[in-house]
């Protein structure tokens, strides 16, 4: 009996460290040893973990505001965004909470911005608004964290303050890398910075992107997200710089084929392959490592219509992993003329997944090009269908 409540003790101190550890806000590589260190040395592990762990997710361990860097935002919500000239947004009436998610009603905003005229003004009215709804944000994540701003970068995150500054460096060297690995294609708007939100945790994360996925439906795990909701941005976890950046060119990547509205296969297999172009410590080898025999297992003409759509993209397990990699390797191959890939990525639609701007600019059939890379004969119902009402017609 006494075996017994040792053995449950030890176990409920052991889920506690656990639920501790996964909501510290320490690197990920971190929390991963004091996890093994607790699992495989029950009690004694937890002895050693958890003195060294914040009380709670946001305690603080920001630096007071006189002894921060130029850069980080200090300034409180304001009420209003008032301009001279100008009627006044009132943001309380128009930032709504989702499990605790504020959320700005964006068009509204936008309507607001229409009713003034001038150009330059319009672009400090819309920073404005960013940087209220991020200090919102900011405010709800935690005393710990920090809003930084650079020329080109809006970043909330509770990273130590120098690795914050690391990463408005990084995306700003990522523009000028980015639009010169897409010449013709990447396209980041002059007057608007690109806004990172780095969360403290997975839970956190989920949380928060939660708020722009549909009510029902499969969603796959993921470590980065680029969301177009009104107020384009990327989002991650917290994690080492290292660890973030390939999320960050990958959503970035993203930003800049945003106002294309591509098919999503040609726009993930774009941003994939750049992130493995400016991340050097990825190895594209390992990607496709063991991958070929489980594409000729997986795909078939009804799986491959999911592809071409985006739908198996969403999918979690084998569908996600393998669309992934097969976008990479269709936009590797369909890229080796850069010139022609380029006038086809500008002329892809949505609605027949780019079929139509394959036939006449690159002379190929989508669906002939995926059964080559798989020695598969070709037939129509590997090509992508367009829908129409409820049924499904060759593009």
């Amino acid at each position: 009996m006494i075996f017994l409540f040792i053995l449950l003790a030890l176990l409920a101190l052991n889920i506690y460290s656990t639920h501790r550890i996964k909501r510290a806000l320490e690197p990920s590589f971190q929390r991963t040893m004091l996890l093994i260190s607790v699992w495989v040395m029950p009690f004694i592990g937890s002895f050693f973990a958890l003195p060294g762990l914040p009380k709670n997710a946001h305690e603080s361990r920001a630096l007071p505001p006189e002894k921060l860097p130029a850069g980080f935002i200090r300034e409180e919500i304001p009420d209003l965004i008032s301009l001279p000239g100008v009627s006044s947004f009132n943001l309380f009436e128009h930032v709504t909470f989702l499990d605790n998610i504020p959320v700005m009603n964006w068009a509204a905003f936008h309507a607001w911005l229409g009713t003034i005229n001038d150009a330059g003004l319009q672009r400090h009215a819309r920073l404005l608004g960013q940087r209220a709804w991020l200090a919102y944000i900011k405010e709800g994540i935690g005393s710990h964290c920090y809003m930084y701003e650079s020329e080109k970068a809006l970043i909330v995150s509770s990273s130590e303050p120098n690795v914050i500054e690391a990463s408005a460096r990084f995306i700003e060297k990522n523009h000028a890398r980015i639009a010169k690995l897409l010449p013709g294609v990447a396209q980041f708007p002059s007057d608007m910075k690109s806004i990172l939100l780095v969360l403290d945790n997975e839970d956190m994360y989920y949380q928060y992107v939660s708020a722009y996925y549909p009510e029902s439906g499969e969603f796959a795990v993921s470590g980065g997200m680029f969301i177009d909701a009104g107020c384009p941005h990327f989002v991650t976890v917290l994690s080492d710089l290292l660890m973030i950046e390939p999320v960050i060119t990958h959503e970035m990547t993203h930003s800049a084929l945003n106002y294309l509205k591509l098919p999503l296969w040609l726009d993930e297999g774009i941003a994939v392959n750049v992130e493995f172009q400016l991340s050097p410590f990825l190895q594209e080898a390992s990607s496709a490592k063991n991958l070929y025999a489980r594409h000729l297992q997986f795909w078939n003409p009804e799986r491959i219509q999911e592809f071409w759509s985006g739908a198996s993209f969403s999918r979690s397990g084998e569908s996600n992993t393998l669309s992934y990699d097969l976008a990479r390797i269709l936009v590797k191959n369909l890229s080796q003329d850069w010139q022609a890939f380029a006038r086809f990525v500008a002329a892809a639609k949505r609605e027949d997944s780019g079929s139509r701007a394959a036939l006449e600019i690159l002379d190929i059939d989508l669906g002939a090009s995926v059964c080559a890379l798989f020695d598969t004969q070709w037939e129509s119902s590997w090509s992508p269908h367009i829908r129409m009402g409820s049924q499904a017609v060759a593009a």
